[in-house]
C-alpha cells in the first residue's frame, strides 16, 4: 500500500480490528492486543 493512511482511516481500521474494544476491556494478558496490532501492521504493509 503506497498511499499514506490518515489518522482517521487508521482509527477506523483499529476499530474494525477491535483494538479499541481490547483497550477498554484491559485483558489481564497483553497478548490479544499485541496480536491485533500485529494484524494492523500486516494490513499496513500490504
Amino acid at each position: 500500500m503506497t498511499k499514506k493512511i490518515s489518522k482517521k482511516e487508521l482509527k477506523r481500521l483499529k476499530e474494525q480490528m477491535g483494538v479499541s474494544d481490547i483497550r477498554h476491556n484491559r485483558p489481564p494478558v497483553g497478548r490479544p492486543a499485541v496480536f491485533y496490532y500485529r494484524q494492523i501492521h500486516l494490513h499496513l504493509d500490504l
